[in-house]
Order: C-alpha cells, then sequence, then structure tokens
C-alpha cells in the first residue's frame, strides 16, 4: 500500500486548537466549532520525473459528517474528501501516481463545504498558491543501534520553510512524523525516544521514510502554518529499521 500525504490530526489540534478541546470535551459544539481547511500543491518525482499535483485537507475540533469541495473556476466537478480511519475529525483527499502531472497545477479558489456530526454546514474558501521549491535528497541513512537512532543525511533545503520526516510501516501506515523542522539542517536524528511515535517498530521492520520540504502560504502565521500549506515537495526511500 502506497503511504500517503498524512498530516496528524493529533498533532493540529493540539497546536492549533488547544483551548477548543476542553470545549469539545462539555460539548459545547454548537457555539464553538473551528474548521480548517487547506489546498496545496504536492511535488515528487515518478518514474525519475517531476511532477505536481492537488492534495486536499480539512480538520476540525469536532467529528465530521462529509467534506465537500468544489472549484471556484475551472472544470472540476465538485468531489468527496474521504474520513481519516484514525480521527472523524480529519477528511482528506490525497493524490494517487496516476494524478500527477508534469505541469503544475493553476492558482485556483477551492469551497470547502463541511458538515459536522450535527449536522452543522461551514463553508470556507480555500486559495491554492503556487511556490517553486526543489525536491529533498536522502544522500544517506545510518542506523545505529546503541541509542536505536536512525541519522538522515540531506542537503540543505533553502526554498523551504520547513522540513518533516515521515516513517510508513509495510501497510502503507504512519509510524513517525517529525515536527517542523529547519530547512537548513543537513542531518536528522530518529531515535526511540524522539516526539511523534504513532507505532512500535523493531529490528527488521521494512519501512518507507519520507523527507517533505514545505513552503507555507504566504500570509500563514506560526500558530496556522500547519493548514495555510502552498507546496510540499517530498521523496523516499525504503529501509529496513536496524540495518
Amino acid at each position: 500500500m502506497k503511504p500517503m500525504i498524512w498530516i496528524s490530526p493529533k498533532k493540529v489540534l493540539l497546536f492549533i486548537f488547544p483551548a477548543l478541546l476542553f470545549a469539545c470535551e462539555k460539548q459545547d459544539i454548537e457555539s464553538d466549532v473551528k474548521v480548517l481547511t487547506d489546498a496545496f500543491v504536492i511535488k515528487k518525482k515518478i518514474d525519475g520525473q517531476e511532477k505536481w499535483a492537488t492534495a486536499y485537507h480539512a480538520i476540525a475540533n469536532t467529528s465530521l459528517k462529509s467534506v465537500t469541495v468544489t472549484p471556484v473556476t475551472g472544470l472540476e466537478e465538485p468531489f468527496e474528501l474521504n474520513a481519516d480511519t484514525i480521527s472523524y475529525y480529519f477528511f482528506f483527499k490525497d493524490p494517487e501516481d496516476e494524478d500527477f502531472k508534469t505541469f503544475q497545477p493553476y492558482e485556483n479558489e477551492w469551497q470547502f463545504e463541511v458538515v459536522t456530526k450535527d449536522d452543522m454546514v461551514i463553508q470556507q474558501m480555500d486559495y491554492l498558491e503556487k511556490v517553486e521549491l526543489d525536491i529533498p535528497v536522502i544522500t544517506s541513512t545510518v542506523y545505529f543501534s546503541i541509542g536505536n537512532t536512525l541519522k538522515v543525511h540531506c542537503p540543505a533545503n533553502e526554498k523551504a520553510d520547513g522540513i518533516e520526516i515521515k516513517l510508513f510501516n509495510n501497510k502503507g501506515e504512519i509510524a513517525f512524523q517529525s515536527d517542523i523542522l529547519s530547512p537548513t539542517s543537513t542531518e536528522f536524528l530518529i531515535t526511540g525516544g524522539t516526539r511523534g511515535w504513532y507505532s512500535t517498530v523493531v529490528s527488521g521492520d521494512k519501512l518507507t521514510l519520507q523527507v517533505h520540504a514545505i513552503a507555507f502560504e504566504s500570509n500563514s502565521t506560526e500558530e496556522n502554518r500547519l493548514y495555510n500549506i502552498a507546496t510540499k515537495a517530498i521523496t523516499e526511500r525504503n529501509i529496513i529499521w536496524g540495518k
């Protein structure tokens, strides 16, 4: 199974909606429902060729029933986002390899119609802002048995605003997702004690390592940048944990 371009709903809720989690627990949903939506470009190499596609994400501080996305201009038809298997707070549509094209998506505005579990309808707009970004290059990975540590080497990505490291298991499920790291760093360490683990991996496990270079939208802030992404440039490598 191919790993998806996964953004942790848990992390977004903790960093963007901290005060509202308590409101959800108190069931005071009607007045405190908050929704974040994002359409952003994904760039990666497929069969040795740089290609682009668009991803669509929506997250809320309450469970959602459906999310429909409609282009304001263009010929595309409205389409539904998929509910995340881990949390109904998060809906998404990530591109498959066949969705990627040799040209960048055109800039457009997208309407997200979000329906909560209580049938509240919320409409939000998001503008697809294109940013040119270099695809990261994984130059080497080294595993150290002492400390159970994976070291990932990548050249600095000066056009990016941040770097994210992810590990997926052989089912395509997220195992690890780092915080947003400095794009000028050339070395990244993942240990058993690093924050961001979602499942346990053991020696011999086959994993997909992804490095994401991220450019945030020009109007994003430190508080809302996780759902104001302009472009993600992604590279990946298959590894075996412990080797």
